[in-house]
């Protein structure tokens, strides 16, 4: 992986700290943590039980809470440190924005839907019926369509290579948004659950529309220019975050 986001340009004015996102970190942290006193057996026993499995889910012969509490577990149990480090890397970018556009209970309760989606997306499509998804992805892809629909304008730091680059949102999550896409129709030998990754992130555009708070506009700047290019600095006063 040779981008990776560090930061983004967050508005000088915000209502109160995002503590929705502070929580969903340190629970997901405090997880990981707690998993790395398993053996791998006890761990892959964990992920099977708490993770959600598509046969299981879609499957049938469980009790209702046996199949579908894992729609909400499986988003905070990671299969390593790279796993974890990265999903809340992007939550920490990107959830605050989120966060303060919604309000505090309806970031938790969109935060879980996203989740929840992307878990149905990956249990119906995906064609490994019996390994169970782990990993707060399908979320946190909630969480960035709801950024795209509203600071597409607003610059990430990009790690590219060896050099941070500003650039502009939209180009960020659309070019990770094309990947998903296109992983999701080529052959892939991984685990990783792009499928997941499309459902949450289509849950989250559509819900950010419906959820933000009466104030907040979508698509900022974007009626005002009609072509953005990805290295053009905003003419607003911003603050690195």
């Amino acid at each position: 992986m040779v981008l990776i986001p560090l930061s983004d340009d967050a508005p000088t004015e915000r209502r109160e700290p995002p503590y929705v996102t502070y929580a969903l970190i340190a629970l997901n942290v405090a997880v990981y943590l707690f998993e790395l006193s398993y053996t791998d057996a006890a761990e892959a026993s964990v992920d099977l039980r708490w993770g959600a499995t598509p046969d299981l889910v879609f499957g049938g012969g469980a009790d209702f809470l046996r199949r579908f509490a894992p729609l909400v577990t499986y988003m905070f149990l990671h299969g390593g440190f790279a796993h974890v480090f990265g999903n809340m890397l992007f939550l920490w970018i990107f959830g605050d924005d989120v966060e303060d556009a919604l309000g505090h209970v309806r970031y938790a309760l969109f935060y879980l839907v996203c989740g929840i989606a992307g878990a149905l997306v990956y249990c119906a499509f995906s064609e490994v019926r019996s390994a169970p998804l782990i990993g707060a992805s399908g979320a946190i892809a909630g969480v960035m369509g709801a950024y795209l629909m509203l600071r597409p304008c607003a610059h990430v730091h990009v790690l590219v290579f060896v050099r941070v680059v500003p650039i502009r949102a939209m180009w960020v999550i659309l070019v990770w948004t094309a990947l998903q896409v296109w992983r999701v129709f080529s052959p892939d030998a991984s685990n990783t659950a792009w499928w997941a990754h499309v459902g949450g992130l289509v849950t989250g555009a559509i819900l950010m529309a419906a959820f933000r708070r009466p104030h907040v506009t979508l698509f900022e700047c974007v009626e005002e220019r009609k072509f953005v290019s990805p290295w053009t600095r905003p003419p607003v006063s911003r603050i690195p975050r």
